[in-house]
């Protein structure tokens, strides 16, 4: 129980200490204005539309950065 104890205050550290360091970033403001404040469904709140949709395969391939895009694509046609 003891070792358990260490362990999970080690890795709650060590989260701290590499992810702490981005309380003093600022925020970076590149795709939210498309993905959240200006989109609609997404303004209308938490509904079972909003949720299918958020879970939809519509919205997923909208999340994919589009290098991983062409990558996938590459991939299907040369076989590899």
């Amino acid at each position: 129980m003891r070792r358990e104890l260490a362990i999970s205050i080690a890795v709650g550290l060590a989260v701290l200490a590499v992810y702490g360091q981005t309380l003093g970033f600022e925020f970076v403001n590149w795709d939210d204005p498309a993905h959240v404040t200006h989109n609609p469904i997404v303004l209308r709140g938490l509904t079972p539309g909003g949720v299918a949709w958020a879970l939809g395969e519509r919205c997923r391939r909208r999340r994919r950065p589009e290098p991983a895009r062409r990558s996938r694509a590459a991939t299907r046609r040369d076989g590899r």
